[in-house]
């Protein structure tokens, strides 16, 4: 079933500062040099995951308020944040059928005063659904948030759709604060929008530390394993308890690339919380999490999310520190297999892992007068596939030839 990310375009958030990425594919590596912006591009993911599972006020306390998200070049911003993405997603029903949806969502954030106490206000706001059939699109309803108020404008073909019936009655009074988004805390949760709410919460974004995953987890009736890999041992536990078949699959490929593994379990430890041990052949006793290395650590920690089926779209940034590249060409071939069903996305500086994929999933991510861009490879250098397919060069050798640029030149470390 169809569930991705189709494009971005991102403003003035932090060195994001007019930034493009347009017919997005299923699988992509992101590379570039330290401070161009890579996980400036994973933290904005990660704050519209947030705003869709925790509000706008929630995701903005986690960032840090206005200030610290907005473009920094100057001491003090007065552009707006904007945010513009398209989704797309098959509906469950009917069964077999070829549309898919398109939810085309923006919305506009801008500081009230200029000054670093962040307060800011909602400035616009646009949501529309077509569907998609072939090679047609059709557009369904759409609705737009200003100073005016809040508009619906149906398509001919739509006017006693069910939709816009239903939006038409729940905005005729309805009322928002001009600091808070209407979607994210109210339409996601209707019919009209459901399909795009429920792939918004299922965005999740991991940046993995060893010495964060090996702490305890929270018993929880749905818990998850969070940015840092904090609260593995009770996302290893769910797996074990409602995916029995991909828990299985989990050890099986920990043991691929840690062969003397023969199991994962979890048991409550003298504070009350879930420890996680690792079975090893021929050691009667298991080992605690705090006993193993941080590749093995690190590896489960990799594989996890991409077996969890509560997510559709996961980026991770920097898969390689901490484990071996013979485990690293496993992952990548993993994240690869798994890409027809979950929309993966790494940031990496490994040519090892470059070497493992093909030029268009290759994304350059570069900085500039504290502006990072990101273009897609084959876009900038169209020969590199031929490059490549001639075996003239490897795509990790090529890139760290200086050929594709995204290398390391003059960028100023402190500025966001």
């Amino acid at each position: 079933m169809a569930k991705m990310f189709k494009s971005f375009h991102i403003e003035n958030y932090k060195s994001l500062r007019n930034l493009h990425l347009d017919d997005c594919e299923r699988f992509s590596v992101i590379i570039g040099a330290n401070a161009a912006g890579k996980s400036n591009f994973a933290d904005a993911i990660d704050f519209l995951s947030l705003i869709f599972r925790a509000g706008l006020h929630s995701a903005m306390r986690a960032k840090g308020g206005f200030n610290s998200i907005a473009f920094r070049r100057k001491r003090r911003t007065k552009a707006s944040v904007n945010f513009h993405f398209t989704v797309e997603v098959q509906p469950h029903w009917p069964v077999g059928s070829e549309e898919v949806n398109v939810f085309d969502y923006r919305f506009e954030l801008k500081a009230t005063v200029d000054a670093i106490k962040s307060d800011f206000q909602v400035k616009k706001e646009f949501l529309s659904k077509s569907t998609r059939n072939n090679s047609s699109c059709v557009l369904q309803w759409s609705l737009e948030r200003n100073g005016k108020g809040i508009e619906i404008s149906p398509s001919p073909k739509s006017a006693k759709n069910r939709d816009i019936n239903f939006l038409t009655r729940f905005t005729k009074d309805f009322s928002m604060p001009d600091d808070d988004l209407i979607v994210p805390s109210v339409i996601q949760n209707f019919p009209v929008a459901i399909e795009l709410g429920r792939f918004m919460k299922s965005v999740r974004v991991f940046q993995i530390s060893p010495t964060s995953a090996r702490g305890t987890g929270v018993p929880e009736r749905f818990p998850e394993m969070g940015k840092r890999g904090e609260n593995l041992p009770s996302a290893v536990d769910y797996l074990k308890r409602n995916q029995s078949a991909e828990f299985d699959e989990l050890v099986s490929l920990l043991s691929m690339d840690v062969p003397t593994i023969t199991g994962l379990k979890t048991q409550y430890v003298e504070t009350k919380q879930l420890g996680l041990f690792f079975e090893e052949q021929g050691f009667g006793r298991p080992w605690y999490a705090n006993e193993v290395s941080d590749g093995t650590i690190q590896t489960l920690c990799l594989f996890l999310p991409l077996l969890d089926e509560r997510t559709n779209f996961i980026l991770i940034e920097e898969p390689e520190n901490s484990i071996h590249p013979w485990a690293l060409r496993h992952f990548v071939s993993y994240c690869q297999k798994k890409s027809n069903q979950k929309q993966i996305v790494l940031t990496t500086h490994s040519i090892s892992l470059l070497d493992q994929i093909e030029p268009g999933a290759l994304i350059l991510a570069q900085r500039e007068d504290g502006k990072t861009t990101m273009t897609k490879c084959m876009e900038l250098y169209p020969e590199t596939l031929r490059i490549v397919n001639e075996e003239l060069f490897k795509l990790g050798e090529y890139w760290d030839s200086g050929q594709l640029g995204a290398v390391p030149s003059q960028i100023d470390l402190f500025e966001a």
